[in-house]
């Protein structure tokens, strides 16, 4: 009888007693992916049976150097013998702000959280505080956390969650990248218009991203400044990855300045922080607001923040190898791809926080997209952790070396696709 790995024991145990396993859980993905972990280093993860991956999820997003990087980890070891929950903040806090407010040229003050949900609903209250006006605008779909503001769906299967329809209520939608469909919304909100919120780049769940057009920001941040209303960036899902500026910086020849900038997962290489920065004109409705929590203060997460962010400071090359090994991994894909027959398939968004899509299943339900299904599926299997409907990241951890072994697996993937597109036009 073939013994149970340790994969399955911890399924059926966390059945017993946890309803949730949050957005880490594996449920909808296709076979080959695994549960539960035992450790990360570097760019790998390693699940609790053993087996090794090339990590391109980055725990979805906050693991940036790497993990267990021991620039970072050395000093948190120092911070914990000092203390990390005591009777008020450190001075860590202090010059985590410091630091912010150096390399985000918009940056005079910071306001620290947890999550990446804590900042992008502190920064719409702020905006609300500040302009003492009611209407956001949002895009539909534009993941901006888990708090009912943000939930979408029917009445009916928002009250499923518990989540009530007026806690959506003064929630205004626009297309992103469409200046008329702003225009629009800010016409129908009148008065009561308060502010927007967009997201550093277009990365709705199970859709090609798109990167935000020059003119389109620069419109968002005139229809803000004509209304002295309250533009806010939520950089939460690509900060400090691209640019240590904030994201739009990254974009060549922007120079369009958000109000406010909601900043987590990458941060604090994997140590619980966020934050939402702001300029001078926000300062006093930031004061305002009352928002806390039990460990907000602990010391050891702004001890991991600033030496992430000085590590960047301090190392361009950093960023600069990202984007190469990005490149290469695009370039890379593509080729092979090419080489093995397939048709249609896609990459989009930032190199650095890439997404894979076919053209013949881009408007199909997420469930019936077999083809990158099918592909993510044997690269699982083959030891490289891609997702097949969301967001992807390249870290400081990854080599040239990594990027050629899942080229070799990729090719592998690409040929298990190429059977089913042969297949289906042979059915025809």
């Amino acid at each position: 009888m073939k013994n149970e790995s340790k994969e399955e024991n911890l399924k059926e145990r966390s059945k017993k007693v946890l309803v949730s396993l949050t957005h880490l859980s594996i449920a909808g993905l296709p076979k080959g992916y695994t549960q539960f972990f035992d450790r990360g280093e570097g760019c790998y993860i390693y699940d609790v049976d053993g087996k090794r991956y090339i990590d391109f999820m980055a725990s979805f997003g906050p693991i940036l150097l790497g993990h267990q990087h021991e620039g970072v980890d050395s000093q948190v070891r120092k911070q914990m013998l000092k203390g990390n929950c005591l009777a008020g903040p450190s001075e860590k806090m202090v010059e985590l702000a410091e630091l912010l407010s150096r390399v985000i040229p918009y940056a005079e003050w910071a306001y620290f959280a947890k999550n990446g949900t804590d900042s992008t609903t502190i920064a719409v209250r702020m905006a609300r505080a500040h302009t003492g006006k009611r209407v956001i605008l949002r895009a539909p779909s534009s993941y901006h956390g888990s708090a009912e503001i943000w939930k979408e769906g029917s009445n009916r299967r928002l009250l499923r969650e518990g989540v009530l329809p007026e806690q959506r209520a003064y929630l205004s939608p626009y297309v992103f990248n469409d200046v008329k469909s702003v225009s629009d919304a800010v016409e129908a909100a009148g008065d009561d218009f308060a502010g927007i919120i967009c997201p550093s780049f277009k990365w709705d769940y199970g859709f090609d991203q798109e990167l935000p057009t020059i003119e389109f920001l620069t419109y968002l941040r005139r229809v803000c400044d004509e209304n002295n209303a309250v533009l806010i960036c939520d950089d939460v899902r690509s900060s400090m990855r691209l640019s240590l500026a904030g994201s739009w910086a990254y974009l060549e020849g922007c120079n369009v300045e958000p109000d406010l900038s909601c900043l987590c997962k990458g941060i604090a290489n994997g140590y619980e922080m966020s934050a939402v920065v702001g300029n001078n004109r926000l300062r006093k409705a930031a004061g305002t607001i009352n928002a806390t929590g039990s460990f907000w203060c602990n010391a050891i997460p702004f001890t991991a923040a600033i030496h992430t962010i000085e590590t960047l400071a301090q190392n361009p090359s950093i960023h600069e190898n990202m984007k190469l090994l990005g490149e290469k991994l695009r370039s890379g894909l593509n080729k092979v791809a090419k080489g093995c027959g397939v048709e249609g398939f896609r990459q989009s968004g930032p190199v650095q926080m890439p997404y894979f899509s076919f053209d013949q299943e881009r408007t199909k339900p997420i469930s019936d997209r077999v083809l990158i299904q099918t592909f993510c599926s044997y690269c699982a299997r083959l030891g490289v952790w891609f997702h097949p409907y969301h967001t992807m990241f390249l870290t400081a951890a990854h080599t040239d070396a990594d990027i050629e072994s899942t080229l070799s697996v990729a090719e592998v993937a690409f040929r298990a696709v190429k059977s089913l597109q042969r297949d289906h036009i042979a059915s025809l």
